[in-house]
């Protein structure tokens, strides 16, 4: 399944259009150009000088905040500071409303933390005490199973797999667990004994093995790991949309003991190609009929395309790619040596390219390049997209999306040491999830509010860069990430960042980005018109002459507003119906389903024995269930198109002559993902009747559980026939005759 467009992410933005990838924490979205990451091609270039400029009301309308602080008064910034520890984070249980939580150590340790409320704007800290012991590192086991237990029998009981079909996902069945795994030592040669993780316990490899998936548990369990120890429902009553957080662990191996992706990894695949990826197409002359369409022949890395190399020093910022002009950007080697930098700024590049889109001709990225860029100009590296080619980053990237129901952009910021500094001062429109994957990095975050004038809350774009001299005098927050630690900022809080005495490695997740109460709103009141121009004949009556035309005979405002009142007196009444309610979100979470990342390939199973079943069998004693309800949307169809059901109409009573779309993400482009947006018809698999999508959303309220074929509303072996259809898709799973 193809994607459209160049470089880019995000979700509920306009079609086509460059991407900017401008913040340190990779904001995401789709559209047009203007202030922030875009999707498509061309990087828009940061303007320098100016005050920052207020967001702009009107179209989308912003989302108001919840949860105002009350009294005026500022709700204190979350920090949680750890003392050195051997073992897991302590629990956390939730404190008074913005205050700080209150760590829960083992009963000999010694009294509570206090939080010691700062003065206005500054930030709460929590003094946890050391916790109890740690589960023992694991390395893996067998295939697809997961590390033995080498606890003492006291210890919690290991969780037991049972094997799925192949290529599925193992469900785990834990046992109740006692309190901490005994501690274990070392084993063989080569690493310590490994011990086996109940649901809950599982360290970060652990979590992003896609063996290990379980729908949504993993998912949930995954931001609990990430949070810890702050407790989830604290973290959203809070911190989320609100106030930033820092989390420190003094743990440099809790996301695993090397970084997600390394400067020398990252290196290697420039000088070598990005690897074929295997799971979009069974048919390798597809496959590479796509990678030329692509680009990508030869899996080559570009800059701009899968690299941006910035400096910001003494309040300039300096994009390092229009420097990097081999003969691929137009210009030969030798010219480059003599062309002015500004003239190659100016230099008309909207020009057709193979990554879609009107946007530069990237340059392909050489080894050379990097070692200058980062030991000598002292570059930040923005890597971009890497859950396109790097599986462990992919699967984070899924699991992400699968508990936020919204897209999911991900960068990796790459800083030298030595105070180094890549992009300036900057608010983004999505929700930033930092993880310091290596090194350390300073942070100074400030409110929106405390701006003069004040810079919008939530905004649905992103600032350009903000010049010092328009930053509030103190920072709401100021924490200095090490390894292993997070930091969460929300949308509309400016940031800043700069390395320490070490090389940093962080990779920044962003979500959120226009999904919210004004999107939605506005595809309800799109729906809602339809209907109201399919219905109302005043509707579609012509404007008067002279109605755009301005002068002394232009139609008056006043006549313009007595028609189109009464059409939106319609449009509003439709508004208030929850048919068109739902049949708007549905619209909503199409371009969710049709732009998301696609599952890891191993959880994508093909059922073995559907060509064992009868239509027969399965009508008699068959049942059925939904492999992943996240995989699947219905959606009426309203489209004149040949139905996949060939019925005579005359034989169908009205209400099984609905049809719905079958929408799925199992055919998304992952080299796609978060650089082009795809077409909601991309994601369309197949056309159902109206009894079949009937037992599918029996489906869906009863998973994990099967439902019984027999007895269903399903007609005949033609509706059997399209759950057949579904299960080979890899939708739906079949048991049966």
């Amino acid at each position: 399944m193809k994607r459209k467009g160049g470089p880019g992410a995000g979700q509920g933005g306009n079609k086509g259009g460059a991407k900017k990838q401008k913040t340190e924490g990779g904001n995401q979205q789709k559209g047009g150009q203007g202030g922030k990451p875009q999707q498509g091609g061309k990087q828009n270039q940061q303007k320098q000088g100016g005050a920052p400029q207020q967001q702009k009301k009107g179209g989308n309308q912003q989302q108001k905040q919840n949860n105002q602080n009350q009294g005026g008064k500022k709700k204190q910034q979350v920090v949680v500071e750890s003392e050195p520890q051997v073992a897991a984070p302590a629990q956390t249980k939730g404190g008074k409303k913005g205050g700080a939580a209150k760590a829960a150590s083992q009963p000999a340790a010694a009294p509570q933390a206090q939080a010691k409320g700062g003065k206005k704007g500054g930030a709460a800290k929590v003094a946890a005490q050391p916790a109890a012991a740690a589960p023992a590192q694991t390395k893996g086991g067998k295939k697809g199973g997961a590390a033995k237990a080498a606890a003492k029998p006291a210890a919690a009981a290991p969780a037991q797999t049972k094997g799925g079909k192949k290529g599925g996902a193992a469900k785990a069945a834990a046992k109740p667990a006692a309190a901490a795994p005994a501690q274990t030592k070392g084993g063989k040669k080569g690493g310590a004994q490994a011990e086996k993780k109940s649901p809950g316990k599982r360290n970060f490899d652990q979590l992003l093995a896609p063996e290990n998936y379980t729908y949504l548990e993993t998912s949930k369990e995954l931001i609990k790991y990430l949070l810890s120890p702050i407790d989830v429902a604290t973290f959203f009553k809070d911190n989320w949309e609100k106030a930033p957080l820092h989390i420190p662990r003094n743990n440099g191996k809790y996301y695993g003991n090397k970084a997600l992706l390394t400067r020398q990894e990252f290196a290697h695949l420039a000088e070598n190609g990005i690897p074929k990826i295997k799971d979009d197409s069974d048919d390798e002359d597809e496959q590479d009929m796509e990678d030329e369409e692509d680009g990508d022949v030869g899996g080559m890395m570009y800059f701009s395309r899968h690299l941006n190399a910035f400096t910001y020093e003494d309040g300039m910022k300096k994009d390092m790619n229009k420097y990097m002009s081999h003969s691929v950007t137009g210009f030969d080697d030798e010219d480059d040596e003599d062309k002015d930098p500004e003239d190659m700024e100016d230099m008309d590049m909207d020009m057709d390219s193979p990554f879609g889109g009107s946007n530069p001709l990237p340059s392909p990225i050489q080894a050379e390049d990097l070692t200058s860029l980062f030991e000598t100009e002292k570059c930040t590296f923005q890597i971009l997209h890497p859950q396109q080619y790097n599986d462990k980053i992919h699967h984070l990237v899924y699991l992400f999306e699968e508990y936020f129901s919204s897209l999911v952009g991900t960068n990796v910021y790459i800083t030298p040491a030595g105070q180094s500094q890549g992009l300036a001062p900057h608010s983004d429109s999505a929700e930033l999830f930092i993880l310091q994957l290596s090194g350390s990095k300073k942070w100074k975050i400030y409110n929106p509010s405390e701006f003069d004038p004040p810079l919008q809350t939530l905004p649905n774009e992103s600032s350009e860069d903000i010049p010092r001299d328009f930053l509030p005098e103190k920072p709401v927050l100021e924490a200095e990430l090490k390894t292993g630690d997070l930091l969460y900022v929300p949308r509309g809080f400016v940031h800043e960042a700069m390395t320490t005495s070490e090389e940093s490695n962080h990779i920044t997740l962003s979500t959120y980005e226009k999904n919210n109460w004004a999107s939605f709103v506005n595809t309800l009141f799109a729906t809602s018109l339809k209907e109201v121009v399919e219905a109302a004949d005043e509707s579609r009556v012509g404007v008067p002459l002279n109605f755009v035309v301005q002068g002394p005979n232009r139609t008056t405002a006043e006549v313009a507003k007595e028609h189109s009142s009464k059409i939106l007196e319609l449009v509003a009444k439709l508004a208030d119906n929850e048919e068109i309610i739902q049949s708007s979100m549905d619209t909503f979470g199409l371009d969710f389903m049709s732009n998301r990342i696609r599952p890891p390939r191993q959880l994508i199973v093909d059922d073995e024995g559907i060509d064992e079943l009868t239509e027969e069998g399965l009508m008699q004693s068959g049942k059925a269930r939904l492999r992943n309800p996240g995989w699947l949307l219905l959606v009426p169809d309203e489209e004149d198109e040949e139905d996949d059901i060939e019925e005579d109409e005359e034989e169908q009573d009205e209400e099984d002559f609905e049809r719905f779309g079958v929408y799925t993400c199992l055919g998304n482009d992952r080299r796609g993902h978060m650089t082009g947006e795809a077409e909601p018809e991309e994601a369309k698999e197949l056309t159902i009747s109206s009894k079949v999508a009937d037992f599918v959303k029996e489906m869906q309220k009863a998973y994990p559980e099967y439902v019984d074929i027999a007895g269903s509303a399903l007609q005949g072996e033609e509706g059997v026939e399209f759950l057949i259809m579904l299960a080979g898709r890899g939708l739906i799973e079949l048991k049966g005759k």
